[in-house]
């Protein structure tokens, strides 16, 4: 019995090593910490902004201006930021992001007093600029860094990172502003995205391989042919194309109109306090789902990524049926979970499956088609809640998420995200500069 207690044991300790088994190459581990400080920094910053507008007798409207000058920022220049990024060496393209984040936070910081409203909303573009160049850079920079067989664990790291920047960083402003000036914490803030450049820029990236970014003797792509190349690369790869525009789709009908159903319904419910604990319960979920998929390297990765954005589903059920509160609180967890594993193996897929040299370009097309249609779910949730309803709103969302998991089925390669299936069962992910059969 001690026997198999012991063994037991050293099972569970092989598979947390295996969780943080990245942060055993030099590199990576200067790059993760670089991210925790950025998550850091990025949690400091909404909070900030906002007390600080507000102190300076700003009113809701100047608010919403700012804060939608910041997201303009963002949405607007990451297709930017992944061009840049697999045009240049990616550390000094998150390093200048770092920095520019880091002038607008020490302009908020040293000029609040004295500036008015275009120069917040000035600031506020560059601190969403920065954002945008930062994460194509990141997530391409990573296959560059760690072995095939670390790719995953650490892009699971780096979602447990951002989560806990979501989690620590917004009380932490809050706390800042609060004991000490709103001010105070802008100057931290651009302190963690000083520290978080002069870092990445110790980074030693290995030499690209032939026809990667990087190479000065790789002619660089102009911002035209950039774009073409791109096409190129998602018609070949078309489950790629459709994932992206599967992801895009479940943003606009069902995650984005969830984000207005839940705290509507608490309202309804009378237990409005409780959202603040159902999007903490949501980050522990997902901080559990990191954990499970740095483990797990799934038969069909494509397969377990779709349906775990199913996870959705127990949600949308308490709300078409008015179920507990206690009910919604559990559901999160679960959702939070299945989008951190969709994720984790749909970035890992990418890093394996699209070329170097195009590979932030690709990450930058995914991720402008989630955020700009954020904006659009948002604002037509509440007047189509509003005309049918919170249970029949739910029904919708649930149809639309049953109709945009199922149908990318359809589509060759999407099973297993364009990697082969074995014999033995195993999926082959290797990296490759060529074309997936998928």
């Amino acid at each position: 019995m001690c026997s198999g207690q012991g063994g037991r044991t050293l099972s569970r300790l092989e598979s947390v090593a295996r969780v943080f088994s990245p942060l055993r190459h030099q590199d990576f581990r200067k790059l993760w910490v670089g991210q925790a400080l950025s998550a850091l920094g990025n949690g400091i910053s909404p909070v900030a902004l906002t007390l600080l507008l507000l102190s300076q007798d700003g009113n809701g409207v100047q608010l919403g201006v700012v804060l939608s000058a910041q997201s303009i920022g963002l949405i607007g220049l990451v297709l930017v930021g992944g061009y840049l990024a697999d045009r240049m060496r990616r550390t000094r393209v998150m390093a200048a992001s770092d920095l520019l984040r880091a002038g607008a936070a020490f302009g908020f910081a040293l000029l609040a007093p004295f500036i008015g409203l275009p120069v917040f909303v000035l600031l506020a573009l560059a601190m969403g600029a920065g954002a945008a160049m930062f994460t194509p850079a990141a997530r391409a920079l990573l296959p560059s860094l760690v072995p095939d067989e670390d790719l995953q664990p650490a892009n699971a790291l780096n979602v447990m990172t951002a989560k806990v920047g979501t989690l620590v960083g917004p009380p932490l402003g809050g706390v800042l502003a609060a004991a000490f000036d709103p001010r105070i914490a802008f100057a931290i803030d651009g302190v963690t995205f000083v520290v978080s450049a002069v870092i990445l820029l110790t980074i030693r990236t290995g030499r690209p391989r032939e026809g990667a970014t990087g190479d000065d003797r790789t002619p660089k792509p102009t911002l035209l042919r950039g774009g073409s190349e791109t096409v190129r690369v998602l018609r070949d790869r078309p489950w790629v194309a459709t994932v992206i525009i599967q992801g895009g789709s479940q943003v606009l009908l069902v995650h984005a109109p969830m984000t207005i159903l839940v705290p509507l319904a608490l309202r309804d419910y009378g237990a409005l306090d409780a959202y603040g604990v159902i999007l903490a319960l949501q980050s522990v979920g997902s901080l559990a789902g990191a954990f499970l998929v740095a483990r797990w390297t799934p038969r069909e990765p494509g397969t377990v990524a779709l349906l775990s954005m199913l996870t959705s589903l127990p949600t949308l059920l308490v709300l078409v049926f008015h179920l507990p509160v206690p009910l919604l609180m559990g559901s999160a967890m679960v959702s939070g979970a299945g989008g951190t594993i969709f994720a984790v193996l749909w970035t890992s897929a990418l890093q394996r499956r699209v070329p170097e040299q195009a590979l932030a370009r690709v990450v930058s097309v995914d991720y402008v088609g989630q955020l700009g249609l954020e904006p659009v779910g948002l604002a037509m949730t509440a007047p189509v809640v509003a005309l049918i309803g919170i249970p029949a709103g739910s029904v919708v969302c649930l149809a639309a998420l049953l109709l945009t998991t199922g149908l990318p089925f359809l589509v060759r390669g999407v099973r297993t995200f364009g990697g082969e299936v074995a014999a033995d069962g195993d999926s082959r992910q290797h990296r490759t500069g060529r074309p997936a059969g998928g």
